[in-house]
């Protein structure tokens, strides 16, 4: 709770140094030296937050679910405040006349469903008590299920993992055979989203309720991407991707998108490696690799894809998370921090 506070409170203070950095720009004549000052401030904050939490909640030996939530929960409150930010700054940038956001507005914004900020926001009539209550029980029994799952599957098999010899080739039978798992779990995480999400909506009386698109029809990688979460593709889209098209790599489309992937795979392996306390990073290389085969045109293949990256993933972490308990540093090095240990263990 009290990391938690910490987090929300540091997401509330870029609200009011961007509300200084507003005022300061009407009083002050050197405006660019202003600007480039709260770049900088604001900068240092988004490098060092995200990153002082996860060190953090390594040096305080956390367990892998508690990391998970913590560091999912301050790449949320970043990306908002991201939002917030780049949202509003250039209509003061410009001299645009306009009333400044209010605090409650973004509070609101903070724990609405959405990752795209606006001035106003469609809002229900009334809280429907019952679908909150719904929607919470479903996430409490899908995360239920999840940890059955991989108690019974993954745990149960790689616990002993650097105790034990395993064969190459008994590894990649397991991945495969556990590929129905894999699928069980990634439809058992879509539901979770879809759960908490249109909880959290009916609860903040949030209307807006396109999570998702129809990610079940789609036939390559790119169009996987843009409908599996549709907020986060379209926050990548709006405030990353724009700016590295349309500003830094002007007519530079390929690029663009190598460069989102690469941040969304460096976002997605931080909170995976942070939980686990392993040096993996799948998700940036998988990212790399769709970026050759994203028109290969297959929905069967897609769909199949899906368990097998999971059952992979799943597995390569759980191997590197055991072999790091049965198989402890004699010296500890960077190197050794470094090099997954399930390659040598």
């Amino acid at each position: 709770m009290v990391i938690w506070l910490c987090m929300f409170a540091s997401s509330l203070m870029v609200y009011f140094i961007f509300t200084l950095w507003v005022r300061g720009r009407r009083k002050i004549e050197w405006k660019g030296t202003w600007d480039r000052l709260f770049g900088l401030v604001y900068g240092l904050y988004v490098l060092v937050s995200l990153h002082l939490v996860a060190i953090w909640a390594v040096m305080n030996n956390l367990g892998p679910a508690t990391c998970l939530a913590i560091m999912l929960e301050m790449t949320r409150l970043l990306m908002k405040s991201h939002a917030f930010v780049r949202s509003n700054s250039p209509k003061f940038l410009e001299n645009k006349q306009g009333a400044f956001p209010s605090v409650s507005h973004y509070l609101y914004f903070l724990f609405a469903p959405t990752l795209i900020y606006s001035d106003s926001y469609p809002r229900t009539n009334r809280i429907r008590w019952g679908r909150v209550v719904t929607s919470f029980a479903e996430v409490i029994a899908i995360v239920f299920m999840w940890s059955v799952i991989v108690e019974n599957t993954y745990v149960d098999y790689l616990k002993d993992y650097g105790k034990t010899n395993y064969t190459f080739l008994e590894i990649i039978t397991f991945i495969v055979e556990c590929n129905f798992a894999g699928f069980i779990m990634f439809i058992l995480l879509f539901y979770l989203c879809h759960s908490y999400f249109n909880g959290t909506a009916e609860l903040t009386r949030f209307s807006d309720r396109l999570f998702y698109l129809d990610w079940w029809t789609a036939e390559n990688w790119d169009e996987f991407l843009r409908k599996w979460s549709y907020f986060v593709h379209e926050w990548l889209h709006i405030y990353i991707y724009r700016d590295l098209h349309g500003v830094l790599f002007p007519g530079r489309t390929l690029l663009a998108k190598v460069l989102v992937l690469l941040l969304s795979g460096y976002f997605h392996d931080l909170i995976l490696c942070v939980a686990s306390r392993a040096f993996l990073p799948l998700t940036t290389i998988e990212f790399l690799c769709f970026v050759w085969i994203r028109k290969l045109v297959s929905n069967k293949f897609m769909l199949g894809l899906l368990g097998m990256e999971m059952s992979c993933t799943i597995t390569l972490f759980m191997m590197e998370y055991y072999a790091r308990i049965n198989c402890p540093m004699q010296t500890a090095s960077i190197i050794g921090y470094v090099m997954p240990r399930f390659l040598y263990c």
